[in-house]
């Protein structure tokens, strides 16, 4: 019966906490060749997309910016 406790504290809890989601703006979108496994991140109110694979496997080197 104790085991059951901690766990049904949590859900119970878990029921009255709100939820803050991120806010995200729509952006232009990504016009570049397709590519798989590229190297994403974002900062400075950019996103980056590096390198990745093309349809044909070739390996791509060029950085886009958007």
């Amino acid at each position: 019966m104790l085991k059951f406790i901690p766990a049904f504290l949590f859900l119970f809890s878990s029921c009255f906490t709100q939820s803050h989601a991120q806010s995200w703006t729509s952006a232009s979108s990504y016009d570049g060749d397709s590519r798989h496994h590229p190297i994403t991140f974002s900062g400075i109110g950019y996103g980056f997309v590096i390198a990745g694979q093309s349809n044909l496997g070739e390996y791509l080197e060029d950085v886009l910016l958007k």
